[in-house]
């Protein structure tokens, strides 16, 4: 089945694994390239093969092809799933009017011009990837990531194609600690276990914490050992789609900020945190990312 997703221009499907992409086979779950994205995305207790590609123009739009028969309905989950991860309605216009009064975000603008958030396209995954992530660098994190899909998760193969599922929470609920560890996930193979077991039990419910207003949900996760604010503010990011939760004190952000003579442009986003300013700072976000990776593949 085939189906189309309109994205708000511009969009630039290739900037992303370009900048984010740091191993060309090592980015499970999913496999991304400048021109298609595929994965198994788990529909009704089912994996579907799924591939995405992008006819880019001034009227951009994603390609979505599920390689096995699903219902309409099904077919309309997954393609909310996809549009909500490729934030395809997310408006960048009101972000780029906003960097056109700084000269360096201007520049990076206009540089990076389309590049838009890539979030998760399920909760659990998400704060088991964000989990991960923590005190380690990207490259390092997408290698702990891969080998966390190899050991547990799915995986499909297709003529010449092969897709991936991220692990569900029942198998990470009832993994040994030795194969855990054997991912070289270290102390974090404990927090992962006990978070998949609270899932599976009911005693973490995602469509609760959607509910819940921000501060809510990190003192809800913070209860975990080794889960704390960065770790509960990215999740509010890329877990629940919160554009305007990222943390501002993480370290790469400030980075970025100080790279880019951009602190009065972080504060006003920081003490003027308006529905209106929201969006603006979910797609700031992605920039100032994107800044030090153009920063590093430039040096090459």
């Amino acid at each position: 089945m085939v189906a189309t997703i309109r994205v708000s221009s511009p969009y630039d499907f290739g900037l992303y694994p370009k900048l984010f992409v740091h191993q060309e086979c090592a980015f499970l779950p999913f496999l991304y390239s400048p021109a298609r994205w595929s994965r198994l995305v788990e529909l009704e207790d089912d994996f579907v093969p799924t591939i995405v590609t992008c006819k880019c123009g001034p009227d951009p739009k994603l390609c979505l092809w599920s390689m096995t028969d699903v219902s309409t309905s099904s077919m309309k989950i997954l393609k909310n799933k996809v549009a909500a991860s490729f934030c395809t309605d997310l408006d960048l216009r009101p972000f780029y009017d906003r960097a056109s009064s700084h000269p360096s975000l201007r520049h990076l603008t206009n540089e990076l011009k389309g590049l838009r958030p890539h979030l998760s396209l399920d909760p659990f995954e998400s704060l088991i990837k964000v989990i991960v992530r923590q005190v380690v660098r990207a490259t390092t994190a997408q290698k702990l990531i891969d080998n966390l899909v190899r050991k547990f998760g799915n995986s499909v193969r297709d003529d010449e194609d092969i897709y991936f599922s991220f692990p569900t929470p029942e198998t990470l609920a009832t993994a040994h600690k030795r194969d855990l560890l054997d991912c070289r996930i270290g102390y974090k193979w404990n927090v992962i276990r006990e978070v998949s077991r609270d899932v599976v039990e009911g005693n973490l419910d995602f469509e609760q914490l959607r509910q819940l207003p921000d501060e809510e949900v990190v003192s809800i996760l913070s209860e975990y050992k080794w889960i704390g604010p960065w770790t509960s503010r990215v999740f509010l990011y890329d877990g629940l789609h919160r554009l305007n939760a990222y943390p501002e004190f993480d370290i790469s952000i400030r980075r970025a900020t100080a790279g880019l003579q951009l602190g009065g442009t972080l504060r006003e986003f920081e003490s003027k945190r308006s529905s209106t300013l929201q969006p603006l700072w979910g797609a700031m976000v992605s920039y100032l990312f994107g800044s030090l990776w153009t920063s590093k593949l430039s040096k090459h």
